[in-house]
């Protein structure tokens, strides 16, 4: 009998690519996220430092114009991380979107899977059969030769 062959193996080992792709694009995605806490972390810090220092600052008097050069920087740092935060939930959004495709491509592979399984189990249903008919025929064959 001939070798086992899926029918859809194609389909299967490009499924199999697909999920590769995705887990992939997932990595990358939680990267860039992580790059972005980073960021953030840093630009919070930074704040923290600045504002500490105008604080110590102003308790020792300083000139309008220097407070507002500080005032600046702040609201400056203040828009990064804010722009930096939505980056994240954007990113967010998007990670989560492709682990929910990561899972539909799964469940598509699973069912290939299963579906390989079964077609396996027919074949050697198949197989077994063939192998009975053949040894009936041999036995059938000996018992003509004997008696004839």
């Amino acid at each position: 009998m001939k070798k086992f062959k899926f029918t859809l193996q194609k389909v299967y080992e490009y499924k199999q690519q697909v999920l590769d792709v995705l887990k992939s694009e997932y990595a990358s995605l939680n990267e860039e996220i992580n790059k972005v806490t980073a960021s953030i972390c840093e630009l919070e810090e930074q704040y923290k430092t600045t504002n500490a220092e105008l604080k110590e600052k102003l308790s020792g008097g300083m000139r309008p114009n220097d407070i507002s050069v500080f005032k600046a920087y702040l609201a400056r740092l203040n828009a990064q991380i804010i722009q930096l935060c939505i980056r994240k939930r954007f990113l967010e959004g998007k990670l989560e979107q492709k682990r929910n495709e990561i899972i539909s491509v799964n469940k598509e592979i699973m069912t290939l899977e299963s579906l390989k399984a079964k077609q396996l189990e027919a074949y050697r249903k198949a197989e077994l059969k063939s192998q009975e008919i053949l040894i009936e025929e041999f036995v059938s064959s000996a018992r003509a030769l004997k008696s004839g």
